[in-house]
């Protein structure tokens, strides 16, 4: 009997035992796969913080990039109306005479707007800005250009020409960039 007894108090004794190492070992996983949870969303929250940053960033620039392209057109524009008056009126061509008062550029606002074209994210659209830029750039050249090279005064046709391509380029870009817009606005 008491072989019976000490056996019995043994089982009762390794049971107890098991019971505590199975539940030791559940509380262990457990906290494992709570661990690896807690982890998985805190890198979540990293990715999704990133992806919120970039989103908000490229916002940024691209209505920056989109008021400095429409901002650069105006000028651009302004300019274009004071060389095709001096070529009409003038035997000095188009771009051969000094810009009326007022119609100066801001080369603050505009050297803003290049900076913000040059942080467009998406390689296509950035191209395209700058390209549009150059053909600005290229309008607003033309008459000095002539004056520097000797090739004397630009023709009414060549500025006129020169702005039509600008405008075809101003219109694509800022196209691309409101299309980026409305993507990203759409993501979320």
């Amino acid at each position: 009997m008491i072989d019976t007894a000490i056996l019995t108090a043994g089982l009762t004794g390794v049971a107890a035992l098991s019971g505590v190492l199975v539940s030791v070992l559940a509380d262990g996983l457990k906290d494992r796969r709570r661990t690896a949870h807690e982890r998985a969303l805190r890198e979540e929250d990293r990715r999704a913080a990133a992806s919120d940053r970039r989103r908000t960033f490229e916002l940024e620039n691209l209505i920056s990039a989109y008021d400095g392209l429409w901002l650069l057109a105006r000028e651009a524009a302004k300019a274009h109306q004071a060389d095709v008056y001096a070529a009409k009126n003038t035997e000095h061509g188009y771009g051969g005479t000094l810009l009326p008062a007022g119609t100066e550029v801001d080369l603050s606002q505009t050297s803003q707007a290049v900076k913000s074209i040059r942080l467009i994210l998406n390689d296509d659209v950035r191209r395209l800005a700058l390209d549009a830029r150059d053909a600005m750039t290229a309008v607003s050249m033309l008459g000095l250009r002539a004056k520097i090279f000797q090739t004397g005064p630009v023709s009414l046709a060549e500025g006129e020409a020169a702005m039509a391509d600008a405008t075809h380029k101003i219109d694509a870009a800022m196209e691309a960039i409101s299309e980026q817009i409305r993507t990203l606005m759409a993501q979320h």
